[in-house]
């Protein structure tokens, strides 16, 4: 009983020390945690990242790992502990071959530090090389092969009758197959993925269909007038939780009257403004101004008003 009650003590003791030694935290800070290298062309040889930081804490800084986004490799950072008082470097390389336009990267360091987790900043522009997949498709998502020529779609002025049909330009830069897929399509359009999988170096195209006729509210009415949506874009199955492979999707629908006849058209409802231009001087910040616009139906059928939207 005495032995079962002496191992008994050691064991809580033995907990306790690990405990203390789990709990060992110190302070980490970073001279800067911006890198900004300015303008540079995608044919540039890879720029050197390097980030000096020192252990302002009271514990040895261990640094435990760095991960990058896409683009920065050649990672490196101190081996041996990094004692009170004493600085270090982490270093790393940033590649633009393949990127185009503002670029915003990012490295997370991990190690003991109270603050366990520090996120690093390199941004910058770059130039894409004439005719080069980076100058062809400009538009990437984060840690991801795929490009696209552009991420918005306008569709411009779009009948309610109507449907039309318009393509996006994409490739797959990595060295695996690629699939696509789609999330959150509004009800009114339609996208498929030419050809459904990419090979490396493939390039293809996501038809995305728009039908007039489908687009409503909430409560299953017509719309009208400017309208901005969007649908992300799921790869490889897998999706992006902060949702940042997003298409936009842009049009302004209006009201077919191509089939309306003759005496149709000369009995339609026709709008006319006392005024279309209202001057509200000078006013203090704060104030409301209010002014109404009158209008008159000039038509012999009544006119309703679809929608009103202000900027």
């Amino acid at each position: 009983m005495k032995n079962k009650t002496v191992f008994f003590v050691l064991s809580i003791i033995l907990l306790q020390l690990m405990g203390c030694a789990q709990q060992k935290k110190t302070d980490i800070t970073f001279k800067t945690d911006v890198y900004k290298f300015g303008s540079i062309q995608e044919e540039d040889a890879p720029v050197d990242l390097s980030f000096s930081f020192t252990n302002t804490g009271e514990e040895d800084l261990i640094i435990d790992q760095l991960k990058a986004d896409v683009g920065i490799d050649n990672l490196k950072w101190p081996s041996a502990a990094i004692a009170p008082g004493e600085s270090g470097l982490l270093e790393a390389k940033f590649n633009p071959k393949g990127s185009s336009g503002r670029v915003n990267k990012h490295i997370t360091v991990y190690s003991n530090a109270k603050a366990a987790t520090v996120v690093l900043r390199i941004s910058g522009n770059i130039i894409p090389k004439p005719g080069s997949i980076a100058a062809r498709y400009r538009k990437t998502f984060p840690n991801t092969d795929l490009r696209l020529a552009t991420s918005y779609l306008n569709y411009g002025n779009i009948k309610n009758t109507e449907e039309r049909t318009k393509e996006l330009k994409i490739i797959n830069t990595g060295n695996a197959d690629m699939s696509l897929s789609f999330k959150g399509m509004p009800v009114f359009a339609s996208a498929q993925a030419v050809p459904a999988v990419l090979k490396p170096n493939e390039e293809g195209l996501i038809l995305v269909t728009f039908d007039g006729s489908k687009i409503a509210d909430k409560e299953g009415k017509p719309v009208w007038g400017k309208q901005t949506n969007h649908f992300y874009l799921v790869i490889n199955g897998e999706e992006d939780r902060s949702n940042r492979n997003l298409i936009s999707i842009r049009s302004t629908i209006i009201e077919d009257f191509e089939n309306l006849s003759e005496e149709e058209l000369a009995i339609a409802p026709r709008i006319k403004f006392e005024e279309i231009v209202f001057d509200f001087d000078t006013i203090v910040k704060g104030d409301n101004v209010s002014h109404d616009f009158v209008y008159t139906n000039l038509g012999e059928n009544d006119l309703e008003i679809r929608h009103v939207k202000a900027s």
